[in-house]
């Protein structure tokens, strides 16, 4: 019999636990046959049935278990959740201090542009932002998600932005595309 746990064992077909749970059993199994001898059916009923109810308890131990286990993994994944979102706002915060430049109100040029697809917004821009823009050298961004603050960011540190926080880029124009004949234009 032995034998046939090994096989099992090493096949992989069952686990350490279970080879221990089903020897507890078998022993278990003696035991009791071996109370049994002499005794009345009442008391090998009630016998059964707290054998039951010990079973059933711990049924419930482990099904309590794993439902606390499965609790505290939710935990642990919204809390990693959480600090990716933080440490991502972190690097998002430094590109845009770091890169970002800031717009001039008394620029020019009124810059139109489509943010999140569907509200048209607009800056004012020097007349070379504007060309850089729709070159796709510079980006626009929002760095804070209540404020209308948006400032200017190069290439590299748009495309950075765009990897860490998508949601603060609003707009940064492939520079193998054509340009949109009516981008920038006065609305």
């Amino acid at each position: 019999m032995d034998d046939l746990r090994s096989q099992l064992l090493k096949a992989g077909l069952v686990s350490e636990e279970q080879v221990r749970k089903a020897e507890k059993h078998k022993v278990k199994t003696r035991r009791s046959e071996r109370s049994t001898k002499g005794k009345s059916k009442e008391e090998l009923e009630a016998e059964r049935r707290r054998q039951e109810l010990e079973d059933l308890r711990q049924k419930d131990r482990e099904r309590q278990i794993r439902k606390h286990e499965q609790q505290e993994r939710k935990k642990q994944e919204k809390a990693e959740r959480e600090r990716q979102l933080e440490a991502s706002a972190e690097r998002a915060r430094k590109i845009v201090q770091s890169a970002g430049i800031a717009l001039d109100p008394e620029a020019a040029v009124k810059y139109s542009f489509v943010a999140y697809g569907r509200t048209v917004k607009h800056i004012q821009v020097t007349a070379d932002q504007q060309r850089r823009l729709g070159l796709g050298e510079l980006g626009i961004a929002r760095p804070h998600a209540n404020l209308e603050q948006y400032v200017l960011l190069p290439r590299e540190a748009a495309i950075k932005l765009r990897e860490c926080a998508p949601e603060k880029l609003m707009l940064l124009h492939d520079p193998d595309d054509e340009p949109d004949e009516f981008e920038g234009l006065m609305w």
